[in-house]
């Protein structure tokens, strides 16, 4: 229940924060529009920017727990509206059963996907939001109770764990100099394949965010 609330909480805050920042997106768009010294009556050429950010998030977490992870974005067209995103994370479930006995439960996380950016990326703040294809693997410590014996604490057994899912990011990039790079995300999505010990579970929710700290080229 409280992973529950934390989600929608942040959930909110991210969205408050998202709506502001598109409405600043939206009051510059005019002062960025044309480059310095053109009239409105003239037409202005495209300009060419390569947008190229390498990134880590030291703060980051998953429906599996926290971790860590690293990201790399590039800009698929010259304008910056639509922009290649490829984040790799690894989160980790850290608990102790009744008998004392702990368990890690890893999940690494490919997520290819895309970034669209309603006013472009090139700015000091800027929302984008977009679908990722979400691929996991891991393991995960099941417990097993025998009601009919006398051994204690319970056995458990190391499973793996196979997920395939789509998602959809919300994502804020903030740019205080040329090179640094400060973003917030947040995601949810479910997946199309869960599988536990070969057994598949289906359709379940799954979510990503974290705070990012990067370098743009």
């Amino acid at each position: 229940m409280r992973i529950k609330q934390l989600t929608i909480a942040i959930c909110a805050v991210f969205c408050s924060v998202a709506a502001y920042a598109q409405q600043t997106d939206y009051d510059n768009a005019k002062e960025t529009a044309l480059p310095s010294g053109l009239h409105i009556n003239e037409t202005a050429k495209p300009i060419k920017h390569n947008y190229i950010v390498w990134s880590i998030a030291p703060i980051q977490f998953s429906e599996n727990g926290v971790g860590l992870g690293i990201s790399y974005e590039h800009n698929i067209d010259a304008g910056g509206i639509v922009n290649f995103y490829m984040p790799v994370v690894g989160t980790f479930n850290p608990s102790r059963n009744i008998g004392g006995e702990y368990s890690n439960d890893p999940m690494f996380y490919v997520m290819p996907g895309l970034k669209f950016y309603p006013t472009t990326c090139y700015g000091k703040i800027k929302y984008a939001i977009g679908p990722s294809l979400v691929l996991g693997m891991g393991t995960q410590k099941n417990y097993y109770y025998d009601y009919f014996s006398s051994y204690y604490p319970p056995h458990s057994e190391v499973q793996n764990r196979f997920l395939l899912g789509v998602m959809i990011n919300n994502s804020l990039n903030f740019q205080p100099t040329k090179h640094l790079y400060l973003g917030l995300e947040f995601g949810l999505g479910f997946t199309y394949i869960d599988k536990l010990a070969g057994g598949n579970n289906g359709v379940t929710a799954i979510t990503q965010g974290g705070f990012k700290l990067g370098y743009r080229l």
